[in-house]
């Protein structure tokens, strides 16, 4: 090697810092590449990660003229057997990973299908991904061959059989599903060496990626299997050094008991690591052991799809199939022109008043200037799940909600911080990918502050005092930070900016356990709709948080120090010809609150006497009315006197009409002397 030629030296120096780096993340996937026979996905976020960071590094190693490199417009799913150096394939092995393929190729379409995406021309048939055959139309099983014995990939099976793998069949146009003849029976029963693993390459364009297995599951593999009823604990077979299997300890508890189940869990369990190859995170909505999610834990339920197990079953999620259906390994016979990522920006807010409860509102504008926009996908984490998705509109614009009964995990949507993840995918499958912090409180308080005391306001509901208090549990993502909160006050009406007008720069100190914050505001008279959002010591931003709906014409909360104007009251006319009852109308005005209702009152005096009434004070709605009940005297003068009451219970000044008098009878024509004789 020239070490004096630049680009070779370039090139030593970034395989010796690769393989430094390879070396460090090694340690961190040592402990989680060994504990495939538990295969248990809850938390595994942070695991699948790793995986993809380590497939990421690699792949940034491999020019982009690597050999085994497929016609351009190809996109193929790659069997490939890897045989440590001491090692030797199993029996049958190649024909069992053919057969295999080919029946998760059915149950891939079978899925679509179901969810209604078909072949192009068919009704029938479902979309599927497109297997790399011989000139006869079988898969084709490539085999490598490892440069050392099993032991030293045992250490770490992910990171060093992808450094042999990848540099021959790399996934800039292809999806592994990799087999590893790596596994090990232990004399108390466990086995070393299994593994369950995938992820997918991160960069844009072809989208490839790994599903790898452990050896473990190929005895283990065929539909014959499935109808298998026998224990697994007592058996010994040569794939296993005939040494007897354990309950509950050569394989977890949560596979069951028989060689079928086993059978079922390890099969639904390479299908799934073919989804997260294709780019599918979990999904455990209406997720259980043995019947649910292919990306969750109902995988284990796979031969229920094939035949009569009853109570056993594995779906694809809507949104799984909504992200496959673009996926370039889905659609083989389209010509791709597109390589580009769309751009996409997005707001969420957590609504704490819907008529489901808490729930997520998810806005996104994205821009696709190549093939156009498919669909927004939305993810949260705990405990990464895939949870809904929605199609774009003309204007590049997906809004949906996420109620919090969708959330799949114990009580929904609980007070902590979450990471949601949002996909915009374009229609050639090119992906963008952005992190969002979403904060979902314990609590959410509106609070007054009346006579130095704080009372807390109902949602929708007016109080006479400017003095405000906005309160909230905070939590976050990191510890040992300080969280300050930042609150955007709006009047009814007006739409939120993003800007907040109200901030607390003293803020929290927080250290995991959630705390309580207080944003303290003198605010003019009106009514307001509000939301919140934390920003950290560190410089990052949660999404907003609202008490009611995310909606500007909503009312939170008003404020009105001052009572409505003085009614403006209007009687029947001069006379009126009952005794018993008396009409009116009337008017007021507040410009804050609005007017509640209207109490009503009768006398004989031209204003408000504030006792020995006629007729004491009656509730009204409307702005007229009659008030019945009347005992009246013929010929006297009666006044109506009305009050205008606002939200805050704040009166006005008593109104007072002109006046009316009672006359009953009709008028008699008389003389001087007879008006003279007539009472007074």
């Amino acid at each position: 090697m020239r070490l004096s030629n630049p680009k070779t030296l370039r090139s030593l120096l970034n395989w010796v810092t690769s393989k430094i780096l390879l070396t460090l993340i090694a340690l961190v996937l040592l402990i989680s590449a060994q504990v495939s026979q538990a295969y248990n996905l809850d938390g595994d976020y942070e695991r699948h990660a790793e995986l993809q960071r380590v497939l990421d590094e690699i792949m940034s190693t491999i020019p982009s003229t690597a050999s085994e490199q497929p016609a351009a417009s190809t996109y193929l799913v790659k069997v490939v057997y890897f045989i440590p150096k001491n090692r030797v394939a199993q029996p049958n092995a190649e024909q069992k990973l053919k057969d295999y393929i080919l029946l998760c190729q059915e149950f891939y379409a079978k899925e679509m299908a179901r969810n209604g995406y078909y072949k192009p021309g068919s009704t029938t048939e479902g979309q599927t991904f497109e297997l790399e055959t011989d000139e006869n139309g079988e898969p084709i099983v490539h085999i490598v061959n490892g440069k050392y014995n099993d032991d030293y990939y045992r250490a770490d099976m992910w990171g060093r059989i992808l450094n042999e793998v990848l540099p021959v069949y790399p996934v800039n146009r292809a999806c592994l599903f990799l087999m590893t003849e790596c596994h090990k029976m232990n004399s108390d029963g466990t086995v070393s060496g299994g593994f369950f693993g995938g992820a997918q390459w991160s960069a844009s364009g072809g989208w490839g990626g790994v599903g790898m297995l452990g050896s473990d599951t190929i005895w283990f593999l065929g539909r014959d299997k499935f109808y298998d009823n026998r224990p697994y604990h007592g058996l010994r077979i040569p794939e296993y050094d005939n040494i007897p299997m354990v309950q509950d300890v050569t394989f977890a508890w949560f596979l069951g008991t028989t060689v079928g189940s086993v059978a079922s869990s390890f099969q639904g369990g390479i299908a799934h690591e073919l989804g997260h190859a294709f780019g599918l995170p979990h999904c455990f909505v209406n997720d259980n052991n043995f019947a649910g999610d292919l990306m969750g834990n109902g995988h284990r339920g796979f031969r229920g799809n094939f035949g009569n197990f009853p109570g056993e079953w594995v779906r694809m999620h809507i949104s799984q199939s909504d992200m496959l259906v673009k996926s370039r390994y889905f659609i083989p016979d389209s010509t791709l022109t597109d390589t580009y990522a769309p751009t996409q920006s997005a707001v969420i807010t957590v609504e704490e008043k819907s008529p489901t409860g808490k729930r997520i509102h998810v806005k996104v504008t994205a821009n696709d200037s190549g093939s156009g926009l498919w669909r927004s996908i939305a993810l949260i984490d705990p405990p990464w799940s895939t949870i809904d998705s929605a199609p774009f509109n003309a204007s590049g614009v997906a809004d949906y909600y996420i109620d919090s009964a969708e959330v799949p995990q114990s009580g929904g949507l609980t007070a902590q911080s979450y990471n949601f993840e949002v996909f915009a995918i374009d229609n050639q499958g090119n992906r963008r990918i952005n992190s969002y912090w979403v904060q979902v409180p314990g609590s959410m308080k509106q609070q007054v502050k009346i006579n130095d005391k704080w009372y807390d306001l109902i949602h929708g509901a007016w109080y006479p005092s400017t003095s405000v208090r906005l309160s909230m549990d905070m939590t976050a993502r990191e510890t040992g930070i300080t969280l300050y909160p930042e609150v955007e006050l709006q009047p009814i009406g007006t739409p939120f900016t993003g800007t907040p007008n109200y901030i607390n720069s003293t803020g929290y100190a927080y250290n995991g356990s959630p705390v309580t914050g207080y944003i303290e505001m003198d605010v003019p008279m009106g009514g307001y709709h509000w939301r919140y959002r934390l920003r950290t010591s560190t410089g990052v931003y949660s999404q907003w948080v609202t008490k009611g709906m995310d909606d500007p014409n909503e009312l939170d909360f008003g404020v009105d120090t001052t009572p409505p104007s003085v009614p403006v009251v209007t009687d029947s006319g001069q006379y009126s010809s009952s005794k018993t009852s008396l009409t009116a109308s009337w008017s007021a005005s507040d410009d804050e609150s609005g007017i509640v209702n209207y109490r009503v009152a009768v006398g004989t005096t031209p204003y408000d006497p504030g006792s020995g009434y006629v007729k004491s004070w009656t509730v009204f709605t409307s702005t007229s009315g009659t008030i019945t009940g009347l005992n009246l005297v013929e010929g006297v003068r009666y006044y109506i006197y009305v009050k205008a009451m606002n939200p805050v219970q704040m009166f006005s000044v008593s109104g007072v009409s002109d006046g009316i008098t009672v006359k009953t009878s009709s008028p008699q024509v008389v003389n001087i002397k007879q008006a003279k004789e007539l009472e007074d």
